[in-house]
């Protein structure tokens, strides 16, 4: 949705902007993570064509933004983790835009799949709980084969795209003083299934983690002036 609205990212070897999902494939820290694998994508043009498994994401974030948005009826898969859902309603940002500037000189654009500013979250029971004052859910749907690729809450609270998510957010509202990292994970192989993983940071935590990824950006950056792939690490 992001590359349709604002063009190519890499510019005449100019790295223009990223996503917080482009950051993290090319973040080699990252599950998959490989900076010769962006520059294929991004520099080279040569983007890997659609999965099944990753369609089916698309079409779970869809169903769930109807809902959340209209009421509309979910999907079996979608019902298998509706105690992770919210009621739609107010307090709710479903698709919400991501923009801003990086340090690197380098914006930031994209979606995020649900800000939750009601000030309460569902735990990994699916029971209705309190956040500390001034707390912004950022919660991601995800669809996976196996619980098995599941993060555990260490891993949430190191995640590049729900930091960056986190912090677009304390940019934009400034009061804002804990974000929540929320993932939701929905089984798509045998019995339909959900999982939640969700940890509570505060803007300085999010901070350290941020510029960690502002850091690899600028490794973006300079890669983008590359010519050949040879000279990415792979």
């Amino acid at each position: 949705k992001a590359t349709l609205e604002n063009g190519p990212w890499v510019v005449n070897g100019k790295l223009v902007w990223t996503s917080a999902s482009g950051i993290t494939t090319a973040d080699p820290k990252s599950f998959g993570g490989c900076l010769r694998k962006w520059w294929y994508e991004k520099v080279d043009g040569k983007e890997a064509p659609t999965t099944k498994a990753q369609q089916g994401g698309t079409d779970m974030h869809k169903v769930i933004e109807a809902h959340l948005l209209t009421g509309s009826a979910l999907t079996q898969l979608a019902v298998a983790g509706r105690r992770f859902i919210p009621h739609p309603g107010s307090g709710l940002l479903v698709e919400s835009p991501v923009d801003f500037m990086s340090e690197p000189g380098v914006r930031i654009l994209g979606h995020t799949d649900l800000y939750n500013f009601r000030g309460e979250y569902l735990d990994p029971e699916g029971e209705l709980k309190s956040d500390p004052p001034w707390t912004v859910e950022v919660k991601d749907w995800k669809t996976t084969s196996s619980f098995d690729y599941a993060k555990t809450t260490q891993e949430i609270a190191e995640n590049v795209q729900l930091t960056t998510y986190a912090e677009a957010a304390f940019r934009k509202w400034p009061d804002l003083e804990h974000a929540r990292l929320t993932h939701v994970y929905f089984l798509t192989k045998g019995r339909p299934q959900a999982k939640l993983v969700t940890v509570l940071s505060d803007r300085e935590e999010i901070g350290a983690r941020w510029k960690y990824a502002e850091g690899v950006i600028r490794i973006m950056a300079d890669v983008a002036k590359e010519v050949s792939a040879d000279k990415v690490p792979g």
